[in-house]
């Protein structure tokens, strides 16, 4: 299931999407994580989705329910993964 994409940093125009699988594992198509297995795509989700957790937003099966039609809380669900990815982006971009 797609849960968000990013912007690249080095080829204009290009995305990186990052998915979940059935089993929960989140994973990217970026060529970092295709070789190590990890990336920062990934692990902004990741974080995101934890901070979600902790407060009481989101609980773990959320994420792993089939994609419903548009106004479910799956969309609900990305646009808040978006909405705190860039607040995390703002606030390390003034830091």
């Amino acid at each position: 299931m797609e849960l968000t994409k990013f912007p690249s940093k080095s080829t204009p125009g290009k995305e990186y999407t990052v998915h979940q699988a059935r089993d929960g594992t989140i994973y990217c198509d970026c060529w970092v994580w295709k070789k190590t297995r990890a990336c920062s795509h990934a692990k902004t989700v990741e974080k995101n989705i934890q901070i979600l957790q902790s407060n009481g937003m989101i609980n773990k099966t959320t994420l792993i329910q089939p994609i419903q039609p548009s106004g479910s809380r799956f969309d609900k669900l990305l646009l808040t993964l978006s909405y705190i990815d860039e607040i995390i982006t703002n606030f390390i971009n003034k830091g």
